[in-house]
């Protein structure tokens, strides 16, 4: 494999990654409980740093 092989392949995998990210996030808002637990994970997601 030569080094255009291992960028490409390194591209896709975080554009994956970030489109599966994504689609997790849009699963747990539409699906994840009660609409108190959604704004506690968007508070986490918004604060700086995390928890």
């Amino acid at each position: 494999m030569n080094h255009g092989d291992a960028v490409l392949w390194l591209c896709i995998g975080l554009t994956a990654l970030a489109c599966i990210t994504c689609l997790a996030i849009a699963a747990h808002r539409s699906f994840g409980g009660r609409s108190a637990e959604r704004s506690e994970y968007d508070e986490y997601w918004r604060r700086p740093g995390g928890r």
